[in-house]
Order: structure tokens, then C-alpha cells, then sequence
């Protein structure tokens, strides 16, 4: 799930791009991606709650 966030994000890879350089579906990708994005949510939810800052949801 990293890598795929690592060359989609930080990398600007397409889904197609990120897909062939990790030998894996493109389908598997955007499934990836989707996890990676709730995973990461609630890493920095959690990290904003034991600093004490305040979550907005725009």
C-alpha cells in the first residue's frame, strides 16, 4: 500500500504508471490507494487528537 502512495503522491505517477512499475492491476492500485487514503486519515486524527488539535472535515 505504501509504494503505491509513495508513486502516486510524491512520485506524480498515473494509476496506469504506478500499476506497471509495481506489476500489479491498475484495478489493485485505486484499491490500494483508497486504503491508503483512510489509513492516512486516521494516522493524522489520531496524532491531531494527542495534540490536542481540533479535526475539521471540509
Amino acid at each position: 500500500m505504501r509504494a503505491a502512495l509513495v508513486l502516486y503522491y510524491l512520485g506524480g505517477l498515473r494509476v496506469a504508471e504506478v500499476a506497471e512499475a509495481l506489476e500489479i492491476p491498475q484495478g489493485t492500485v485505486k484499491a490500494r490507494l483508497a486504503r491508503g487514503r483512510v489509513a492516512l486519515a486516521g494516522l493524522l486524527a489520531d496524532t491531531a487528537g494527542t495534540e490536542g488539535w481540533e479535526m475539521t472535515h471540509a
